[in-house]
């Protein structure tokens, strides 16, 4: 059922992920993920020769919120875009500030497998799930999901966070 064609991936169209500052954000339970993060915006006068800095208070930024219901697995850290050639996926053209799908995903099957032990386990269980993977400025973010939602906002991040706690 999985791991027979090798893993290959496919571009996501969602809201391109600022290249400075994401500020990538998790709120999860066991059933749940929610993750933020600043959108890229453009300046037409910006002449490169300041830097604005963002934090999680700043105000009126746009971002991104994604809900992942029912996430079967998150992992979220290195590589930063400056080393994300040393990710296993680098070959198959994983790049920085970019969001994939991961097609026939060795991580599933090594789900699926692990829980070959369970009494009632059925392989057909995991026929579904998708594997998600963002690659940010400092970390990359994979998820093991059916699907999951997007859409923006502008209020301040941490403001969006605390909302979005009350909604696990």
């Amino acid at each position: 059922m999985f791991g027979k064609s090798k893993e290959a991936l496919v571009r996501l169209d969602v809201p391109q992920s600022s290249v400075g500052a994401p500020l990538p954000s998790l709120v999860a339970d066991e059933q749940t993920l929610f993750v933020c993060y600043l959108l890229q915006t453009y300046e037409p006068d910006w002449d490169g020769s300041t830097i604005r800095v963002v934090e999680q208070d700043s105000e009126n930024e746009p971002l991104a919120v994604l809900k992942v219901p029912f996430c079967r697995a998150h992992l979220f850290g290195p590589p930063n875009d400056e080393a994300i050639s040393g990710h296993r996926l680098a070959k198959l053209g994983l790049e920085p500030f970019s969001a994939f799908e991961v097609t026939n995903s060795a991580w599933i099957a090594d789900l699926e497998r692990a829980n070959r032990v369970h009494p009632y386990h059925h392989a057909s269980q995991y026929a579904a799930l998708r594997h998600f993977i963002f690659t940010f400025h400092d970390s990359v973010l994979e998820f093991i999901a059916e699907s999951f939602e997007v859409r923006q906002a502008s209020s301040p991040l941490r403001d969006t966070l605390r909302r979005l706690v009350d909604e696990l």
